[in-house]
């Protein structure tokens, strides 16, 4: 939420994202996820592998907003947006199935 947030920062104000703006692998997430507790502990769990697409999508929509918006193409910006979004709807979905199955 936090990284979302920055995006939406930078897209109200037009500015590029002077390194706040991290790839999936470098935000938190994405740092339980390939180098932390989730990495250790939970990747033999069925809906850990299906994690990754869709976090990776966030980031990817976010940052392809920010650089449309840049370039004043503000139907190709919403396109990431939503693609952020959309993606960030799956992720959350499936770290819920996640959190369900830590939980037997």
């Amino acid at each position: 939420m936090v990284w979302k947030q920055n995006v939406y920062r930078h897209w109200l104000d037009k500015e590029p994202e002077h390194g706040e703006i991290s790839d999936h692998t470098q935000c938190r997430l994405g740092q339980w996820y390939y180098e932390g507790d989730g990495a250790q502990t939970y990747q033999s769990m069925p809906s850990f592998a299906s994690l990754d697409k869709p976090h990776a999508d966030v980031h990817q929509g976010g940052l392809l907003a920010l650089e449309r918006i840049l370039k004043d193409d503000l139907q190709g910006s919403l396109k990431g947006i939503l693609l952020m979004e959309s993606a960030s709807d799956e992720t959350f979905a499936v770290l819920e199935r996640l959190g369900r199955e830590m939980g037997k």
